[in-house]
């Protein structure tokens, strides 16, 4: 099931500064601050869970080959 999934390779900085590179599943919810304003989204990071990512924060997001 997890092979039929796409999977991104998402380039990422987190609130200390530091840069971190996640795989992920296709984002499936958002995340809204007090506004009510996007300010992110939520996806399956493989081997870490369910992980919520903030659009400043992003690097770079692409679509990777799904493991055999």
């Amino acid at each position: 099931m997890i092979q039929e999934l796409p999977h991104y390779k998402l380039r990422y900085v987190n609130a200390k500064g530091k840069e971190k590179e996640y795989e992920i599943s296709r984002p499936f919810d958002v995340v809204k601050n007090n506004e009510g304003n996007n300010v992110g989204f939520v996806a399956y990071s493989y081997g870490r869970g369910i992980r919520s990512f903030r659009h400043d924060r992003v690097l770079d997001m692409q679509p990777t080959e799904i493991p055999a």
